[in-house]
Formats: structure tokens, C-alpha cells, sequence
């Protein structure tokens, strides 16, 4: 069976990017089992689960930016009050996968 153009951007998204699957299920407005399965290979989405894919990960993308926006902001503000706030991050850190669930537990 010929597999769809955007097969394998759909494994990788669900691979690699930093995110809660079960959220992202909700956001998208598809199941978790359905994503889980993508994932793997077992089955395969068609035009509209695609496209509703893509909207929760916009969703998620402009909050992540925000978030990112803000915590520039605030940090770039204790900087100007303190400059021993920060400290630079190794470039050799791995990506965050911290997210709106993460933020609430840490609360």
C-alpha cells in the first residue's frame, strides 16, 4: 500500500516534538490511541486528522513562543536589576519538553 505524502512528517512530529500526547489529542480534537498509533506506524491518517494535527501543533507552537517571549522579557528584566541573575545555558541542553501540565505540577 502507498503510504500518503505526509506520513512520515506525522511519525517524526509525533516523535520528536516536545509535548504531552494526551494533550495534544485533546487539542487536536483526535483521540490519544489514534496518535499513538500514527506513531508507531499502525495506522495512517488521512487529509483532515492531518490538518487537525497541524492546528493543535500551531496551538501549541504560539504558546510556546509566548511563553518564550515572556520569559525573555522577564529575564532580560532581573538582568538589567542584577547582572549575576543568569547565567548562560550550555549549548550542549537538550531541548525543554516543558509544558502547560509541567507548569501546573510545578505550581
Amino acid at each position: 500500500m502507498k503510504q500518503d505524502p505526509w506520513h512520515d512528517l506525522v511519525r517524526e512530529a509525533l516523535r520528536d516534538a516536545p509535548f504531552a500526547m494526551r494533550q495534544l489529542a485533546a487539542e487536536s480534537g483526535l483521540s490519544y490511541d489514534v496518535l499513538r498509533s500514527w506513531r508507531s506506524g499502525r495506522r495512517h491518517p488521512n487529509k483532515e486528522s492531518v490538518r487537525r494535527l497541524a492546528e493543535g501543533l500551531a496551538g501549541r507552537a504560539e504558546r510556546l513562543e509566548k511563553l518564550a517571549r515572556e520569559l525573555r522579557e522577564t529575564v532580560d528584566g532581573a538582568s538589567s536589576a542584577s547582572p549575576t541573575a543568569t547565567s548562560p545555558t550550555p549549548a550542549s541542553s537538550p531541548p525543554s519538553s516543558f509544558d502547560a501540565t509541567d507548569r501546573a505540577s510545578a505550581g
